[in-house]
């Protein structure tokens, strides 16, 4: 890990419009696509921005979602969204360290969940794949299924005993409820 290498914590609310533009550039470039439209689903999210010599060159996110179990287990959530590391800055442990953080800030929530199309990444930092069914409760009370990536789910000291192969709802939004 670089000695230059610093987190900082930071809550939707409280970035600036610099960091959003640098947020939104580093993570369209590490997922070859436009991230501006998402930055709206991040409302109520902290972020951790993890800066080499003054430039963002990672970035992670979580929100406040729930998650029910098999229509029963209610969970409250910390839901991980746009893990990102500058292509440049890669295989410095940057992520990990950054996942760390994440872990430490969290520990008032019940569960930590993320989707991802690199699950040997977490599987190797603690992370365990929910087997399906996945599904979606959108905002507009809409259920979509988890098709084209993997979630993955993280114990914390509040997590009750787990049977990933149950059937699990993650509510889209913060304020959305059952």
């Amino acid at each position: 890990m670089d000695a230059g290498f610093t987190l900082k914590v930071k809550k939707n609310r409280y970035l600036t419009e610099e960091d959003i533009e640098d947020v939104i550039n580093l993570c369209s470039n590490a997922f070859n696509e436009d991230f501006r439209p998402y930055m709206k689903d991040f409302v109520g999210g902290t972020h951790i921005l993890g800066y080499c010599e003054d430039v963002l060159v990672s970035h992670v996110l979580w929100l406040n979602r729930w998650v029910r179990i098999e229509n029963q287990l209610l969970l409250k959530t910390s839901f991980v969204d746009a893990m990102a590391v500058d292509e440049k800055y890669r295989k410095r442990g940057f992520a990990s360290s950054m996942m760390t953080r994440l872990v430490g800030e969290i520990t008032k929530y019940d569960i930590v969940v993320l989707t991802t199309n690199s699950p040997d990444y977490y599987k190797r930092l603690g992370w365990k794949e929910w087997k399906r069914p996945v599904n979606f409760r959108r905002v507009d009370g809409r259920i979509t299924s988890l098709k084209d990536s993997t979630l993955m789910v993280l114990s914390l000291p509040k997590t009750p005993p787990l049977d990933v192969h149950l059937p699990l709802t993650v509510v889209w939004r913060e304020g959305e409820g059952w």
